[in-house]
């Protein structure tokens, strides 16, 4: 409560030095300032998080598949070499 208090004290003492100011009631204050809260976007970040958490947990249950493959083809060995290592065979 003395959070609220002073948040809501805060804002009307910023809301009194500009020059724009807007009428403001009571409840739009506090929408204003619920708005503007780190504590607030904290809480909201760590239901997200806690849903994505769960999401990732339910996952885990499902199996999971993998698959791998090779392909290679085989060709006939070459025409043998004289004793040199060098192929003497020609063709016209």
């Amino acid at each position: 409560m003395k959070l609220t208090v002073c948040i809501l004290f805060t804002y009307f003492c910023i809301l009194s030095f500009s020059a724009a100011a807007e009428d403001y009631t009571l409840a739009r204050a506090r929408e204003k300032a619920l708005e503007n809260s780190a504590a607030v976007r904290k809480a909201e970040l760590s239901v997200r998080t806690a849903s994505l958490d769960r999401v990732s947990a339910t996952a885990d249950f499902f199996p999971s598949l993998s698959a791998t493959g090779s392909m290679g083809a085989s060709y006939p060995k070459a025409a043998p070499a004289d004793e040199s290592g060098f192929d003497t065979s020609a063709s016209v």
